[in-house]
């Protein structure tokens, strides 16, 4: 495979992701899966009522997604670069046979570039266009919390890009992801044209 950025051995990985998928099943990773859908209509729902939240660290920062969008957590994965992709994209994946794009979190939120570590981990999720690939230091947990709890990006400072809402603990606060703003329309299309040039992604 052309331009690897990382390779791990098959045995470790699967019994990471075994354990991790043990952890987090004590924290309501059921609510994972096809069937919780992360469209418009989930999302006005779940602002209303009760927020699952899985919430990641990069950087000693949390962040989070909403549970419901999410499809898996597991060791990180070796990623193929795409050419011609926008520079928020480091490449892309083969999840179960599909060619998943991998995001570059830490760059869209100008945080210190971060060279792939074993522990780190990937979490596969749903937009309502795409699902894609997140690298993050750590998955911690599944929470649940009120919806009002969570204060939109919109009430605090506008365009805060691919920030839904900020949600306020016991020890500090966690940014929500709204994985439909992170990126542009310009770069929805280079991307959506990069991904129509290449095939699917052989290990």
């Amino acid at each position: 495979m052309p331009n690897q950025r990382r390779q791990r051995g098959t045995q470790g990985t699967e019994r990471k992701e075994r354990s991790h998928r043990g952890h987090l099943e004590g924290s309501r990773t059921a609510q994972w899966g096809p069937g919780g859908g992360a469209g418009p209509g989930n999302r006005e729902r779940r602002m209303e009522g009760t927020c699952s939240l899985l919430l990641f660290s990069m950087a000693h920062q949390r962040f989070a997604l909403h549970a419901a969008a999410v499809e898996r957590v597991t060791p990180m994965v070796e990623i193929t670069s795409l050419p011609q992709a926008p520079k928020a994209v480091l490449g892309v994946i083969d999840f179960h046979g599909r060619v998943v794009p991998v995001f570059d979190i830490r760059g869209r939120f100008g945080l210190r570039e971060h060279e792939p570590d074993p522990d780190d981990h990937l979490i596969v999720a749903r937009g309502t266009r795409r699902t894609v690939g997140l690298p993050v230091d750590q998955a911690l947990e599944v929470i649940e919390r009120p919806a009002s709890d969570l204060a939109r990006s919109d009430s605090i400072l506008p365009d805060l890009g691919p920030i839904e809402g900020v949600l306020k603990l016991e020890d500090g606060l966690v940014l929500i992801q709204d994985l439909d703003r992170f990126l542009s329309l310009d770069e929805e299309r280079a991307l959506d044209e990069a991904l129509a040039r290449t095939s699917v992604v052989a290990p």
